[in-house]
């Protein structure tokens, strides 16, 4: 959930699976007026695989938010990668960015975003806070990481 077209109010992007090696992100804009809820199918857009993960934050660009998607190659692999899609133009992009440069490879089943680095020894940092994401990645049956991009 977040405001895609930056009218105030919260649209919705889900993620899908359509094949065993396919899958979209489809935008809901929240047409609301009143009490009459109301959610058009804005745009659908082809995924490099199984999408998996979803995390919504400003992780770049301009001061809006972003998507960022994990997905998975195939349903019978461990195949996959990480993609950010930006917001700025208040719409759901046709491609997004891989943010590891190549580096991610697996299928990634987890995002989460935080200030990761924000600590407080031995004083509090001074601002501007950037939004960090971390991806939980699944490289085999037993075997996974945790890769955490700091902005």
């Amino acid at each position: 959930c977040v405001d895609v077209n930056r009218d105030g109010k919260i649209d919705i992007v889900v993620g899908t699976q359509s094949g065993t090696n396919s899958g979209d992100l489809i935008y809901f804009r929240n047409d609301t007026v009143g009490s009459a809820i109301d959610f058009f199918n804005r745009k659908t857009v082809s995924a490099p695989g199984i999408v998996a993960s979803l995390v919504a934050g400003d992780f770049g660009g301009t001061s809006y938010n972003d998507l960022a998607m994990g997905w998975r190659q195939s349903d019978t692999s461990y195949g996959g990668g990480v993609l950010i899609y930006p917001l700025d133009v208040g719409t759901l992009t046709n491609n997004g960015s891989d943010p590891s440069a190549g580096a991610i490879t697996n299928f990634v089943a987890a995002l989460t975003k935080a200030n990761f680095n924000y600590g407080t020894n031995p004083v509090i940092p001074s601002p501007p806070y950037l939004t960090d994401f971390a991806a939980g990645v699944k490289t085999g049956a037993a075997t996974g990481a945790l890769i955490i991009f700091i902005r």
